[in-house]
Formats: structure tokens, C-alpha cells, sequence
């Protein structure tokens, strides 16, 4: 295994600036967690504009050291065009799941979620939430709904008047 540490520094036309400090240590040779499989959301909505989305994955193989330290996820609302940390890798989930609380009922969400081990950063596994839906409705509601849909608008025409019905089948 090989270490690497870096630091940086501008350079322009009149010389070298400072160097940054030393960059966390990058390790060769070592290998970082897989993308957790069987990564799955489900959504429940209720009639505010608020919904929770639970979060679900499978441990995934651990890299050469064995041990996953836990868990960042991601989120995005605009396709995976930019995303932002649910959790930073600074308080990593050590679950394999999580409820996501106060999601805005008329959007979609993505999420992407990778493990972490003592060498790093694993691959990202993706997915998009459970889309947004109507609120389940009233039994009672559906039943006049299907009823509509069993009726033919018809227009009678008897000379000088037009009489318009609707007829249930």
C-alpha cells in the first residue's frame, strides 16, 4: 500500500505563492466499500404538503479493511444536476436506512448513498424516490369517480330545442 499526500500552490508570472496544508492522506492499493446494492425508497404521504421517505440498503462489501464505518447520502431535486449532503461525512448513519422527514409533497427526489471505510469514500449507488402522488382518496370519492366514468353525455335535438342529458350505463 502507498500513501500520498498533496499541497498546493499558484504559481503565476511573478513567482510560487504558499502551499495549502497537506491534503488528507490518499491510499493506493487499498480498496474503498462498493456501492451499497439493494438501495430502495418508499414515500408515505398524508393530506399536507409534507411527505417521509424512507431509505433502505443492504451492507455493502467492505474494501480490503473489512470494517464500513457508516453511511452519506446525497440528495438532489433537480435529475442528478446537483446535489447536496443529507449528512456530511462528518456524522456519518451507521444504519442500513433512513427516514427522511419534510420532503415537499409535489416534488421528485433522487438520492445517491455510499459507504464508508478507514481508506475512504466508496461508490455511489443511485436512485429516485418513490415519485410524487395524489394523496389516496375517500372509498366514497373513487366510487363517484367511477361512476362518471360509466356516464355518456348525449345532446337531443328536437327541432328548435337542444336537450343535453347525461344517460348511466
Amino acid at each position: 500500500m502507498v500513501e500520498y499526500r498533496f499541497r498546493i500552490a499558484a504559481q503565476n508570472n511573478i513567482g510560487v505563492g504558499d502551499y495549502s496544508d497537506p491534503s488528507n492522506k490518499i491510499v493506493v492499493g487499498s480498496a474503498v466499500p462498493k456501492a451499497p446494492p439493494s438501495f430502495t425508497a418508499s414515500r408515505a404521504f398524508d393530506e399536507t404538503e409534507f411527505s417521509n421517505i424512507q431509505l433502505t440498503w443492504d451492507q455493502p462489501q467492505a474494501g480490503s479493511d473489512g470494517v464500513i464505518l457508516g453511511y452519506t447520502i446525497e440528495e438532489s431535486i433537480d435529475n442528478g444536476n446537483t446535489w447536496y449532503w443529507y449528512n456530511e461525512p462528518s456524522s456519518l448513519i451507521t444504519e442500513v436506512g433512513e427516514l427522511i422527514t419534510g420532503s415537499i409533497s409535489r416534488l421528485d427526489y433522487y438520492y445517491r448513498i455510499s459507504a464508508w471505510n478507514n481508506n475512504g469514500q466508496g461508490a455511489f449507488s443511485y436512485l429516485k424516490s418513490a415519485s410524487n402522488v395524489i394523496v389516496e382518496t375517500d372509498p366514497e370519492e373513487e366510487k363517484k369517480e367511477e361512476d362518471k366514468r360509466n356516464d355518456v353525455l348525449s345532446n337531443w335535438d328536437f327541432g328548435s330545442v337542444l336537450f343535453t342529458g347525461v344517460c348511466q350505463l
